[in-house]
């Protein structure tokens, strides 16, 4: 049976073509990650509409006689690492081991090299499909991850707050500051330096180059979160002395299911390390969310197995295990 491959407009396409990827997504999530909540529908028209932060993507769907099986979206970076690109692929549970990936990924490497991509990087969560399609089409795993998961119901508030006073003692040059929404215009230099050092964290193997930030584009990241219904709040260490902002950890509300919320990005400047900032900036962050969002019971955090020092301040705050996943990478033939 042919496979029909068609580029997806989430504001032009027919309606019935957005839902039924929408549906072929939430059935995989069901098959593959049964433990959490599938995407939500706003949250999945957003990603469809602005990607992560507003780069440029391309979403295409493949139908066999007329049925929705599946598809792909494929991230074309812009402002850095212009020589990847980032391949989500998506077969319907109903339809698979039938040819329809292959397909569907053969038409991806046409695109990439359209756009002189030399390098298509993936992720796919352990023992799920797919991993062994990774694995069929020749991908190298270039990065091992872990999933944790902070129960927010289960905390030990006393053990916690013993925590947040030993952290502050060691960073006792430093106070905190916090803002929910886009960041305040006072801020913006500072948040557009810590997020040129998100790029310090572990990338192993991946072919994946130091990221360049600015304001316009912390601004399209916040467009992105706010299409996808998510509410951001950001805590930031700020140089005593200097007055200089020094770290930096944020957290997504998840307006679709604001009890599987998110843990964002936490950094600090290498300067300034080694004085507990990020655990005294994360164990912070927790009483005012559950004021401010009592319906969240969960963070969920990805980390680089190898990220050491993160992984070390999520085990202090009582992060468990969640799941495994890998990026990963093949150069375009």
């Amino acid at each position: 049976m042919a496979v029909r491959i068609e580029r997806l407009d989430p504001d032009a396409s027919p309606g019935d073509d957005v839902r039924s990827w929408y549906d072929a997504r939430v059935a995989a999530a069901k098959v593959d990650l049964p433990d959490e909540p599938p995407p939500g529908w706003r949250d999945h028209l957003g990603s469809l509409r602005h990607g992560f932060g507003g780069e440029p993507q391309e979403v295409w769907t493949a139908r066999v006689e007329g049925r929705h099986v599946g598809g792909y979206v494929l991230g074309l970076p812009r402002h850095d690492n212009t020589h990847t690109g980032r391949l989500g692929l998506l077969v319907h549970p109903d339809d698979r081991r039938r040819g329809h990936g292959r397909v569907l990924f053969c038409h991806a490497l046409d695109r990439l090299r359209a756009e002189h991509r030399t390098t298509v990087i993936g992720e796919a969560f352990d023992e799920t499909a797919g991993e062994t399609f990774a694995e069929a089409v020749g991908a190298t795993r270039a990065l091992r991850e872990v999933r944790r998961v902070l129960d927010l119901d289960r905390l030990d508030q006393e053990v916690n707050a013993d925590h947040l006073a030993a952290a502050e003692r060691a960073s006792s040059g430093y106070g905190l500051i916090r803002w929910s929404g886009p960041v305040p215009e006072e801020h913006m230099t500072g948040v557009v330096g810590l997020m040129a050092r998100m790029s310090d964290a572990p990338t192993d193997d991946l072919a994946w180059e130091v990221e360049s930030w600015d304001a316009d584009r912390v601004r399209a990241v916040e467009r992105a979160v706010a299409a996808r219904y998510q509410r951001p709040y950001a805590i930031a260490a700020r140089h005593r002395a200097s007055g200089q902002l020094v770290g930096l950890t944020t957290v997504f509300v998840k307006g679709d299911h604001p009890w599987w919320s998110a843990q964002g990005d936490t950094v600090v400047l290498p300067p300034h390390r080694g004085r507990r900032l990020g655990l005294r900036m994360k164990l912070a962050m927790l009483p005012w969310l559950c004021d401010r969002e009592p319906e969240v019971r969960h963070l969920v955090t990805w980390n680089a197995a190898t990220n050491v020092p993160m992984v070390a301040v999520n085990d202090v705050m009582g992060y468990r295990v969640l799941d495994h996943a890998s990026s990963w990478q093949l150069a375009v033939p």
